[in-house]
């Protein structure tokens, strides 16, 4: 059984794989443990996306909580091996959700206020230096059911 949340989210990874060169994977925040690595240890440019759990926020149904409208937080995560190319990733990432309508989001991706961030990965250590550039989203997302 499938749900207006799981259909969102699919349709968002699907588009951001579309549409960016680097891969995107439906994943934690990695650390230097699990940053994903090439054969020769180094990180090639990738994504992570994260989605968190939902909550109630603009318009209530009379019709009670599945009919309300929720907010679903988006967290995006670029790691490449220099702080510009993460940046530039991260840039295209901005240019292509903000605004951008999904089925069951008609009012768009909005930014969230909690970026403006670049950091590196602790346990990285000068072999595979890899940086990190997060950003934060939210979309308003009504819930149904696809019995």
């Amino acid at each position: 059984m499938s749900n207006s949340f799981e259909e969102f989210q699919e349709e968002v990874l699907e588009y951001l794989r579309d549409e960016l060169a680097q891969p995107v994977y439906e994943t934690g925040i990695p650390d230097g443990y699990t940053v994903k690595r090439n054969k020769e240890g180094r990180v090639d440019p990738y994504v992570a996306v994260q989605f968190g759990d939902v909550y109630a926020s603009g318009a209530r149904s009379f019709l009670g909580a599945v009919g309300h409208d929720y907010s679903m937080p988006i967290s995006i995560q670029v790691l490449s091996p220099t702080p510009t190319i993460g940046r530039r990733i991260s840039n295209r990432i901005v240019s292509l959700l903000l605004g951008r309508q999904f089925s069951f989001a008609p009012g768009g991706v909005e930014k969230r206020p909690v970026g403006g961030a670049i950091l590196t990965i602790s346990e990285a250590d000068s072999a595979s230096e890899v940086y990190m550039v997060p950003s934060w989203y939210r979309v308003t997302v009504q819930f149904f059911n696809e019995d």
